[in-house]
């Protein structure tokens, strides 16, 4: 546990250097992008490092400001419709198979967006939608 509680503490200040050197969207891109979408994927395999989360989620908001944490995850829309099958709403796997698409990448996509919301909602909060 305090391994992981230091490995992302100098994931967080390996991003600031990236930022330096390479620009706030590359760290953006590190840090968000791979880094704690990857404890994402870490704590839903050993739950014994969920504690660590909250804390992760707060040097994240500290690091970053809300709207370039929001302009991270809206700039993979595209690639959340895309995950999903260009948005298609029947739920057979026909169309798909004709695009060469199988059912395992539907569900890895599904998973990836899944995962790609919880990271949102976690560090921005749920996903305003305007009602008209």
């Amino acid at each position: 546990m305090k391994n992981t509680r230091r490995t992302w503490k100098e994931q967080c200040e390996a991003a600031s250097g990236i930022r330096q050197r390479f620009g706030l969207d590359q760290a953006v891109n590190y840090l968000v992008g791979e880094k704690f979408l990857g404890f994402l994927r870490a704590v839903d395999r050993e739950p014994a490092l969920s504690p660590e989360l909250p804390k992760f989620v707060a040097e994240v908001r500290r690091i970053f400001a809300p709207e370039v944490i929001v302009a991270f995850f809206e700039a993979r829309g595209p690639a959340r419709s895309r995950a999903l099958g260009h948005g298609r709403v029947d739920d057979s796997f026909e169309g798909f198979a004709a695009e060469g698409v199988g059912p395992d990448e539907v569900v890895r996509g599904a998973e990836e967006v899944l995962l790609l919301e919880c990271a949102r909602e976690l560090l921005v909060g749920p996903l305003e939608v305007d009602p008209t």
